[in-house]
């Protein structure tokens, strides 16, 4: 697959926290979109939990969450409310 860009965003979370996409690789005939789980938590200083049901992102030290989400299909979909 054929890297197009590189870029990065900011996303503002229901629950007043930010999350940070750093070295993002647009990918144009890529279906979905993919998260590295990895970079996502060294970006953030958070950890994630993943339940059969759900997903949680929390942050490192506070314990905090962040992001919590519900499994769809057996996948984790991050989705953020862009109305905030």
């Amino acid at each position: 697959m054929d890297i197009c860009h590189v870029g990065s965003s900011i996303l503002q979370s229901p629950n007043n926290g930010t999350i940070h996409l750093n070295k993002i690789l647009h990918v144009s005939n890529a279906q979905k979109s993919l998260f590295s789980i990895n970079r996502l938590a060294c970006d953030n200083n958070v950890f994630l939990e993943f339940h059969p049901d759900y997903f949680s992102i929390k942050e490192w030290d506070t314990k905090r969450m962040v992001l919590q989400g519900r499994c769809e299909g057996g996948l984790y979909p991050l989705k953020i409310d862009e109305n905030k």
